[in-house]
């Protein structure tokens, strides 16, 4: 039950683009409550989930652009959904992909108190010496 009646709330559906982008910039709410479906990536990153999904995206695409989106928004809320730890493999791929999804958005929430730059990628993380 929301706490004033009279909020509006709009639910967007972010599409990956026949490009394999996905276009975040098109949301231009200020408060937003995200729910992340991991069977966007590939099955090889992602085995514990009921629906894999064969030519899915891959972490190093998409992680760079949910870091970035946390930066210049305002996240109220998260869950990850599509989890199911009973198909994930022995070394419970599936379940540290999920620790490092929200591990990016975290990131990207801290950016954003910190004030920095939200194309900023540490020299560690983009291979520089």
């Amino acid at each position: 039950m929301l706490a004033n009646p009279e909020t509006k709330i709009d639910r967007f559906v972010v599409e990956i683009n026949a490009s394999g982008r996905v276009d975040l910039e098109q949301i231009g709410l200020d408060l937003i409550y995200i729910s992340f479906d991991i069977d966007v990536f590939d099955m090889s990153y992602a085995p514990g989930t009921g629906s894999s999904e064969p030519t899915g995206m891959s972490p190093n695409e998409l992680f760079p652009e949910m870091r970035k989106f946390a930066a210049t928004k305002t996240i109220v809320g998260f869950d990850l959904v599509e989890y199911n730890p009973l198909y994930d493999n022995r070394g419970q791929q599936t379940a540290h992909l999920a620790r490092r999804i929200m591990l990016q958005f975290l990131t990207g929430i801290s950016m954003k108190k910190a004030a920095m730059d939200p194309n900023y990628i540490h020299p560690r993380v983009a291979g520089d010496p």
